[in-house]
């Protein structure tokens, strides 16, 4: 879809950052296609060094917890189109995100993936994440790594084609 092709779908850009490049990656999501913007947002927040973060994000994975969220989402049933973004860990995306799809209703909404890495492509962590999309009756229309590069994302936003 073309840039002002998107005014008229109300979207939601819902993402999980630790180190800022996700974040990074929905602000420059958000300016193009509107809508609001929210935070992924633990309940036990995760430790700020580096290292102690992934030895606690790969115990959530080894021992497939979900860790709670504290985000609240007031209507998601008012969004036509819902982008989920995540660091890419391990290939898989974080637990959280598991999480996110047990505390919010996504049934009948159509959702567009994005992940963030330094070298793991989408398609890695794709099973995962559209498995957790399909479980909850939800489409994934679309899905794609962002790079930090952001004619890469208006190009992945402009092959995008919603019908509704």
């Amino acid at each position: 879809m073309a840039e002002n092709e998107w005014q008229d779908v109300k979207s939601l850009v819902l993402y999980f950052s630790l180190t800022g490049n996700t974040e990074h990656a929905a602000e420059q999501i958000q300016e193009i296609v509107g809508g609001d913007m929210q935070r992924i947002v633990p309940i036990n927040p995760y430790p700020d060094d580096f290292n102690d973060y992934m030895r606690v994000a790969k115990h959530e994975m080894e021992l497939q917890l979900f860790p709670p969220v504290a985000t609240t989402i007031p209507d998601l049933q008012k969004y036509d189109v819902i982008f989920i973004g995540y660091p890419t860990w391990w290939s898989e995306p974080p637990r959280i995100i598991d999480s996110v799809f047990d505390k919010f209703e996504f049934a009948g909404k159509k959702i567009i993936v994005f992940s963030t890495s330094s070298g793991t492509p989408f398609e890695a962590t794709q099973p995962h994440i559209k498995q957790l999309i399909e479980d909850d009756q939800a489409l994934m229309i679309a899905g794609f790594r962002c790079d930090g590069d952001s004619e890469n994302i208006k190009n992945q936003l402009a092959a995008v084609h919603l019908t509704y």
